[in-house]
């Protein structure tokens, strides 16, 4: 991925290594405390699978989508 000076959202895009490493991460810290995480570990596991399986052109749009929702939630909250 080349790394540009102006920063759009809306062209952010993820690959599958990227989201299943950011999977990986908050597994890895929900497993310092596996009882209490218990349910989330078991639910990001669900959702490793299914990225495993999804194409990468899905996943862009998916994760596009999923970026583009966070950053206006962001933006209106901080209205």
């Amino acid at each position: 991925m080349v790394k540009s000076d102006s920063f759009d959202p809306d062209r952010l895009v993820l690959t599958k290594n990227e989201i299943l490493d950011f999977c990986d991460k908050v597994i890895e810290k929900w497993n310092k405390h596996p009882s209490k995480n218990a349910n989330n570990i078991l639910a990001m596991t669900a959702v490793k699978a299914s990225i495993v399986w999804t194409d990468e052109d899905s996943l862009k749009a998916i994760w596009s989508e999923i970026i583009r929702w966070v950053f206006e939630l962001l933006y209106e909250n901080a209205l």
